[in-house]
């Protein structure tokens, strides 16, 4: 019994320590930075992505509005844990009419239970008028890296939906060279996989 006492115990604290380095870590998301342990709050990446998200305090019933360039990071920690969404604009502006988000767990073998998954956030915006794709953005989220991808990285300008077989591959090739001429950034393959298996449906989907 005592040795499940203590067991439990550690358990509790390591869960508390988590939580503690996800929500110091994840608020930095809103100026441009991904920590791979934000597992459970997604409201920094979609601050990093141009949302407005405003919370209503469930204690003080006061209402808070955020976004990337006006948030008050000891504030929202402080009140995290009695912030109720109330309302999310995604994006702010009218530029995107398309968003596709994602979240992708690559596992991997670690004696260290904060380093066992890695977390990839992906975030895909498109402006499509009368079925031709006019604008592209694709966002990923690794680790403390954040890699943006536009239009003429992934050939799909212009093009008209919905995308031929040949399109898909020419732009999933595209998609491949790109993130592998990132300087200073490094994926496993089977991470860059999830990430045009995601891609792929996408505009297989469209």
């Amino acid at each position: 019994m005592l040795l499940m006492m203590l067991f439990c115990n550690l358990e509790e604290k390591k869960m508390k320590n988590l939580n503690d380095r996800i929500c110091l870590n994840s608020i930095n998301i809103a100026n441009g930075f991904y920590y791979k342990n934000t597992i459970f709050d997604l409201y920094p990446l979609l601050l990093s992505l141009d949302a407005q998200i405003e919370f209503k305090n469930i204690l003080t019933k006061k209402n808070y509005t955020y976004n990337a360039y006006s948030i008050n990071r000891d504030d929202y920690i402080q009140n995290r844990h009695v912030l109720f969404l109330s309302k999310l604009k995604f994006p702010i502006t009218n530029l995107w009419n398309k968003s596709f988000c994602s979240r992708i767990f690559d596992y991997t073998f670690s004696f260290n239970f904060l380093d066992e998954i890695n977390i990839i956030f992906i975030c895909v915006l498109l402006n499509v008028k009368r079925n031709i794709i006019s604008d592209f953005l694709m966002k990923i989220f690794y680790n403390d890296k954040v890699i943006t991808l536009r239009d003429f990285q992934v050939l799909l300008l212009n093009k008209t939906l919905p995308l031929s077989l040949v399109e898909i591959e020419d732009s999933l090739r595209m998609l491949d060279k790109s993130i592998r001429d990132v300087k200073n950034f490094s994926l496993e393959e089977r991470s860059l996989k999830l990430i045009k298996n995601f891609y792929f449906d996408i505009l297989f989907n469209f």
